[in-house]
């Protein structure tokens, strides 16, 4: 039990005698000696869901198997799913493991899900435009991100929406002007363009090369 993945432990009476190193990572906690004698409620955020869900359960069925949330000596809240069995010896088996990343990966589909329909419903390129950025930022976790829209009549991108970070950076820092860059040019006049530089420009090593097409860069 001690070598699983999976977070072991052993409740006797809701207090913890026995957990391997898995369980105590759960928590917080850096040595199986400081987990051990902790109780139920030391552990679990809503630690009243045992009387009132999960000792039933166990009473009646000797199992239960749910989502709850580590607390211990962790600094945030951590989402696990957990499987609990009464054993015979009056004692709790518990296996647990972090649902984190499966939290947030559904959490990211929502949003994703979300944002296509306010897409659908957005009445003209100006709010596509926000929400397409607000979507970037809030639920693909970029904070750099701006968009542009190409005008036909004039043959130039204009940048119709960015993000707070994006602002900001560009008020700190240089700017180059987009549409006189290679990637623009690639994309006002539809074709690839290959950036090659001189010999002399890299002598002694490698020479990068870019390739810009339709305003995306690949080095």
């Amino acid at each position: 039990m001690q070598a699983a993945t999976d977070g072991i432990a052993i409740y006797d009476d809701r207090t913890v005698s026995y957990a391997n190193a898995a369980y105590v990572d759960l928590f917080g906690y850096d040595a199986t000696a400081v987990i051990t004698d902790c109780e139920w409620a030391d552990l679990h955020a809503k630690p009243d869901r045992f009387a009132l869900d999960i000792e039933p359960a166990l009473s009646t069925d000797g199992k239960w198997r749910g989502e709850l949330t580590a607390t211990g000596k962790r600094d945030a809240e951590l989402p696990i799913e957990v499987s609990l069995t009464q054993l015979q010896t009056g004692e709790v088996l518990c296996v647990a493991h972090d649902i984190s990343d499966q939290r947030e990966h559904e959490q990211r589909l929502t949003g994703l899900a979300t944002a296509s329909r306010e897409l659908l419903a957005a009445a003209d390129h100006g709010e596509v435009a926000e929400a397409t950025i607000e979507t970037i930022e809030n639920v693909l976790d970029y904070d750099l991100s701006c968009l542009w829209w190409y005008d036909s009549d004039d043959n130039a991108l204009q940048r119709t929406a960015i993000s707070e970070a994006a602002a900001a950076l560009i008020e700190e820092e240089v700017a180059y002007d987009f549409n006189r860059s290679r990637a623009g040019e690639a994309y006002r006049h539809d074709r690839t363009i290959r950036n090659e530089p001189g010999g002399d420009a890299y002598a002694g090593g490698s020479e990068p090369t870019s390739t810009f097409r339709w305003g995306v860069t690949a080095s």
